[in-house]
């Protein structure tokens, strides 16, 4: 449940005890990786040198800002920005870039990794909330690979957390796994996995959220998938509109690519922009 408090919305006691839970888990998992190897865990397929990493950087910024229209005198924000993968490419485009992470672990290499860059301020975050950063403050804010590790309590938080941070008319884009019950039918069926293939077309509570991967020492913190509805609904009842959805669905099987979608670098990601709407109080009063 949650209360309105001046048109806002905030957490029941409950929810913020849930969250504080959960945000300890997420800070001590991204730590731990941070020391292990943390371009492994940022980016898995291009970790191996820091070449191949930096230019996943440089790609991903490219898609992230596409036709992006903003002055150099605009701010920018990365929430999830690890050691400083793509906000290293952003950072040369706008006059500010900030990036918040839950990491303590991450902020320190990235401090040091992005040193040569006077624009950039990196923010040790609470895992929820983008405090202690203002209101109002910043023309674009996005995330990628960072709201698919987390539950959807979190995820939700922090979309209000980026309309209250974002001018209005400022932009967000983000990154998420998509929740596509046929895909991970066929995908199943594929491999013969009946039972796992039959469960594809059960929702997932918003407290999803389990430790996936192939070993024990490569596991990964993974929250629910989302839907094009239910990501449509929270941003419009947040405050945004212009809402784009891209679909990014990767897949050795020729069949699923052309059922369901497109090669790509990011697999079963859903790529989201939106708006913040004007203050249109504001404007009638001017």
């Amino acid at each position: 449940m949650t209360t309105e408090d001046n048109g806002e919305k905030s957490e029941s006691k409950e929810e913020l005890f849930e969250t504080k839970h959960l945000t300890s888990q997420m800070r001590t998992d991204w730590d731990k990786k941070a020391q292990d190897n943390p371009r492994y865990f940022i980016c898995t397929p291009h970790w191996k040198s820091e070449e191949e990493f930096d230019e996943s950087g440089r790609e991903t910024a490219s898609m992230i800002l596409g036709d992006l229209k903003l002055g150099y005198e605009s701010r920018a924000l990365e929430i999830g920005c690890g050691i400083g993968r793509v906000l290293k490419h952003v950072a040369p485009l706008f006059a500010e870039v900030h990036g918040i992470d839950i990491s303590e672990e991450m902020i320190v290499l990235g401090k040091n990794r992005l040193s040569d860059f006077s624009n950039v301020c990196l923010h040790l975050g609470d895992g929820a909330t983008l405090n202690p950063l203002s209101s109002g403050y910043f023309d674009f804010v996005y995330s990628v690979l960072a709201f698919q590790h987390m539950p959807a309590s979190v995820v939700k938080n922090y979309l209000r957390e980026c309309h209250r941070v974002l001018k209005p008319g400022g932009e967000l884009h983000f990154q998420l796994t998509e929740a596509r019950a046929l895909r991970r039918f066929l995908h199943s069926m594929s491999k013969w996995h009946f039972r796992t293939a039959l469960s594809a077309f059960r929702p997932l509570s918003d407290n999803y959220w389990k430790m996936t991967g192939k070993s024990p020492t490569h596991k990964f913190l993974t929250g629910k998938s989302w839907t094009k509805y239910e990501l449509k609904s929270e941003l419009t009842g947040i405050g945004f509109h212009d809402i784009n959805f891209k679909r990014r669905v990767i897949s050795q099987r020729w069949w699923e690519r052309a059922l369901l979608g497109s090669s790509s670098k990011l697999r079963n990601s859903l790529n989201v922009s939106c708006t913040k709407r004007e203050d249109r109080s504001a404007s009638t009063l001017a």
